[in-house]
């Protein structure tokens, strides 16, 4: 059974190149760029994970993360971001997301998300 993810990223081209990425990885993914997509996406599909840049053009990235997890036993969440600065870093580290920041490598993605997947199921 594939992992459904939730990408959401504002850039175009580099959120369709994630996809991709990740559906050869054996994910299924849906693609959303605002916030306001996002939250229609979350009422109506239930993901094992979120991938999510920190800046979006309409809302903080962290407000869909706050919804997302509304309901999580454990938090399920990668967070992109090339303004990763003191403040943030610790507020993923107190919220047990991950954060990877821009630009970063396939591997490091495909990684944060396998260890998403091996903290869930380890209980």
């Amino acid at each position: 059974m594939n992992k459904k993810l939730l990408l959401v990223e504002d850039n175009h081209v580099l959120s369709e190149t994630l996809a991709s990425i990740l559906e050869n990885e054996g994910y299924s993914v849906d693609c959303s760029y605002n916030g306001k997509n996002s939250f229609k996406l979350l009422k109506s599909n239930n993901y094992d994970a979120l991938v999510i840049d920190y800046k979006l053009p309409d809302i903080s990235g962290w407000a869909i993360v706050e919804k997302f997890h509304q309901n999580r036993k454990f938090p399920s969440a990668v967070m992109i971001s090339a303004y990763a600065d003191e403040d943030l870093r610790r507020r993923v580290a107190r919220e047990n997301i991950l954060l990877l920041d821009k630009p970063f490598e396939n591997k490091e993605l495909i990684a944060a998300l396998n260890s998403i997947s091996n903290m869930t199921h380890a209980t």
